[in-house]
């Protein structure tokens, strides 16, 4: 384990800055771009209960791309895609290139992961794993730490701050207010749930209602277009054909405006 992390250690400190090696492709609806936010680090180090001398953080700064791949029944699963970060210290540059994996969702709470297979400068590819970890609520921006070893002592740690590329800046960690659903009020719920959205202009709108296994229960809204403030779309607990709903855990998915959105909500009885 501090083999690999020594070596990669020193190419963050020796290799030169290299040129991009992904080949530019035209990307369809589905993808979103996104920039890393001032947050984003590369650490390497001894990390808690451990101590020992060597302990860096480094400012990371890049882009990578988003593509929605479906639903598996409890998690909305995405494509990492055209990664390239820069890690850089007093002295150098390191371009970091790859790809991965990301999802969102789960049974009981909201969860996500992130899997990264990643190439620092000209060396051999390394996985970065987050785990299954909670949080996501805020999604599309997305924060998470994927290491190398998920380790509790020494390890190299990726923390990553992001949004889509189409929330303007207003300052550093910062992005201007974005279409987004932004809870289910009651949840969990016995006779119906409203859906707070949250339109800082008129956008259109698509959410329907899954189940845990992934079959679509509900549609709610398919293109509307809904004006700008804080409309609510309400669920009665119903199915398309007007039966009831039986209890259990649902997933609110769709898109509003250019934002992928996914909530989980609990039918009580």
């Amino acid at each position: 384990m501090r083999t690999s992390t020594i070596v990669l250690v020193s190419l963050c400190c020796l290799a030169s800055l290299l040129p991009a090696s992904v080949a530019a492709q035209s990307a369809p609806d589905s993808v979103a771009f996104y920039n890393l936010g001032s947050k984003s680090a590369f650490t390497y180090g001894c990390f808690a209960p451990c101590v020992c001398p060597v302990h860096s953080s480094r400012p990371l700064q890049g882009t990578f791309q988003l593509r929605h791949t479906g639903f598996d029944g409890l998690y909305e699963n995405y494509d990492v895609m055209a990664v390239r970060w820069v890690v850089s210290d007093n002295t150098a540059n390191v371009v970091i290139t790859g790809s991965g994996h990301y999802r969102i969702g789960g049974e009981f709470a909201i969860q996500k992961q992130m899997t990264l297979d990643l190439q620092f400068g000209s060396a051999p590819p390394q996985r970065f794993d987050s785990g299954i970890v909670s949080g996501g609520n805020d999604f599309p921006k997305i924060e998470i730490d994927v290491s190398l070893h998920q380790s509790t002592c020494f390890d190299s740690v990726i923390h990553i701050q992001a949004s889509p590329a189409t929330a303007t800046s207003v300052g550093p960690g910062g992005s201007s207010p974005r279409a987004s659903l932004v809870k289910a009020t009651p949840n969990p719920f016995t006779e119906g749930t409203n859906l707070a959205l949250e339109l800082p202009a008129p956008a259109r709108v698509d959410l329907s209602i899954y189940d845990a296994q992934g079959h679509l229960i509900r549609r709610l809204a398919l293109g509307a277009w809904l004006p700008a403030g804080a409309p609510s779309i309400a669920w009665d607990g119903k199915r398309e054909d007007g039966t009831n709903c039986s209890s259990g855990v649902y997933f609110v998915r769709g898109r509003i405006g250019d934002a992928p959105a996914v909530r989980r909500i609990v039918k009580a009885r």
